[in-house]
């Protein structure tokens, strides 16, 4: 008996097989892990705008609150006064990318662009003042983490 040798089954596979399957490995690989630093990325620039938010949101509720039950206020650049109620006097200044507040930070990192102007309150008009300040992140591996908060608030007791 003859054994036919096109009948013969190959098991394993050749080198070339086996280069071809590790390349696309290799490359899926690199694409994944890829695809996982950027979306790790993204998540660390959203946590960073999002505790920008809240410090930034923090600040306009304190000084809004403070300046609208104000008694009277002045301004000029980057500093703001105001004559509390029972007479106290409250500075908030920008300063050295910290916003304070009698020189207690409201916000101690990243401010920057900050700006106070106020308008004088004419007959049955009140006084009101409009601040503005950009907070960018400490974190020098996110780029673009920044955001600008502005408000405009007027007295109620003028």
């Amino acid at each position: 008996m003859k054994k036919d040798k096109s009948l013969k089954l190959q098991f394993g596979f050749t080198l070339i097989e086996l280069l071809v399957i590790i390349s696309l490995v290799g490359i899926i690989m690199m694409a994944t892990v890829g695809l996982l630093l950027s979306i790790l990325r993204g998540s660390r620039k959203s946590d960073a705008l999002n505790t920008l938010k809240q410090n930034g949101n923090h600040v306009l509720e304190v000084m809004s609150s403070r300046i609208r039950n104000a008694k009277s206020m002045t301004c000029g650049g980057t500093t703001l006064t105001i004559i509390n109620q029972d007479g106290r006097q409250t500075i908030y200044s920008c300063a050295n990318g910290a916003i304070s507040s009698n020189s207690a930070n409201l916000v101690s990192t990243g401010a920057s662009n900050c700006l106070f102007s106020c308008t004088v309150g004419g007959r049955g008009v009140p006084p009101n003042t409009s601040f503005q300040f950009t907070l960018t992140s400490s974190d020098t591996t996110i780029e673009g983490a920044s955001s600008i908060f502005k408000a405009t608030v007027s007295l109620r007791n003028y």
